[in-house]
């Protein structure tokens, strides 16, 4: 859902959903009240702040399925995560051009070793030291810069 979507509050009519998540921490989970009208439908509204700063705003019309969608995309991500990594990052798999069957199953069970062990390694160096979460506004000086490009536009 677009974090400006209309979700309706309790009293005073509609609000742009993002009014309702903003101020949640990195990695913290809110469940709106009661399901709230959305598009001229009774949905429960789930908002969570992911690891990158981003909001992710989940409509469902049955609440309790709400912690299994995020559990799912969870999964799902690191999967692609896996696959890009596989395929166009680092490993780049699809440059070795093997046709043979039984030699792109060994070679896929090596990269996957390699990438989990390449994951878990990650994961103990940034317990060790951890890693900052830099989003694009962390990398400009101030809001007039952020501005500049588009007073030329």
């Amino acid at each position: 859902m677009q974090h400006n979507t209309r979700v309706a509050r309790r009293r005073n009519g509609p609000a742009p959903a993002y009014n309702f998540f903003r101020n949640l921490a990195r990695g913290d989970v809110i469940q709106l009240r009661g399901q709230r009208v959305v598009w001229g439908q009774k949905l429960s509204v789930t908002g969570t702040r992911l690891m990158s700063g981003e909001s992710l705003i989940i409509l469902s019309p049955d609440a309790s399925r709400v912690t299994a969608v995020l559990g799912d995309d969870k999964r799902r991500w690191e999967i692609e995560t896996l696959f890009k990594t596989l395929k166009s990052q680092g490993f780049d798999f699809e440059a070795t051009r093997l046709t043979g069957l039984d030699r792109i199953e060994r070679l896929l069970a090596l990269l996957t070793i390699i990438f989990c062990w390449a994951h878990l390694l990650g994961e103990w160096l940034h317990e060790q030291k951890p890693i900052p979460i830099v989003t694009i506004q962390d990398l400009l000086p101030s809001s007039r810069l952020r501005a500049y490009p588009w007073n030329h536009v």
